[in-house]
């Protein structure tokens, strides 16, 4: 079945709602980041930093489920380009994790 460019992208915004799921997660989590220096020292908020990231999408699918919105469209070549385009970013978040506890080994070395 031919469909075009655009019914496709039609067809994943009206079955993922627009990615408001993990929109509402991100900006959930980021509101918590906000508010971590009141509670924890720096050095703990900037690990926290970098952890809770990867919090943001496991966080996101949750909550769609509460939602019912089906963010994982799984029938449509859109949604499938999408997950190909967006799996690479997972590799980042070790090398941050690695870079920063490298940072703070050597900052320890100095003091």
């Amino acid at each position: 079945m031919n469909r075009t460019l655009e019914q496709l992208q039609t067809d994943i915004i009206l079955a993922a709602k627009k990615g408001f799921p993990v929109l509402l997660s991100g900006a959930i989590v980021f509101l918590l980041f906000t508010f971590s220096p009141l509670v924890f020292s720096m050095k703990i908020v900037y690990l926290i930093w970098i952890l809770g990231l990867s919090v943001i999408f496991p966080f996101g699918i949750l909550l769609s489920k509460m939602m019912n919105v089906n963010i994982l469209v799984t029938n449509n070549q859109m949604g499938t380009l999408a997950g190909i385009a967006a799996a690479p970013q997972a590799f980042y978040i070790p090398i941050f994790i690695i870079v920063r506890i490298i940072e703070l080994l050597e900052k320890d070395k100095t003091d």
